[in-house]
């Protein structure tokens, strides 16, 4: 399993973790540009948009599914603040809020 937020936080191992997964090499020139282009033309910008898209019973079942899989995966669910790049209204809703 890769976590958005180690991917983020350190894309050089969570790559390397994911090639060893698939049995795959890379060569360093390979994984320097890989990384290097990380942010290429297809990156969405940060753009908040104007309204929730979420009403709050979806983030509820969003929220309640993903402790759900947390739990089942043996992981503690990081706190909301650690949602990279998310903006604060639409983060899930913990399950037990």
């Amino acid at each position: 399993m890769v976590r958005y937020e180690d991917l983020v936080e350190n894309p050089a191992t969570e790559l390397r973790r994911m090639l060893s997964f698939l049995g795959r090499d890379a060569s360093p020139a390979t994984l320097e540009c890989v990384l290097r282009n990380g942010e290429g033309p297809y990156h969405r910008r940060q753009r908040p948009l104007p309204f929730d898209p979420f009403t709050r019973e979806q983030r509820l079942i969003i929220g309640t599914t993903a402790d759900r899989v947390y739990s089942r995966l043996g992981l503690t669910r990081p706190p909301p603040a650690t949602y990279s790049g998310v903006t604060r209204g639409y983060q899930p809703v913990l399950g037990d809020q």
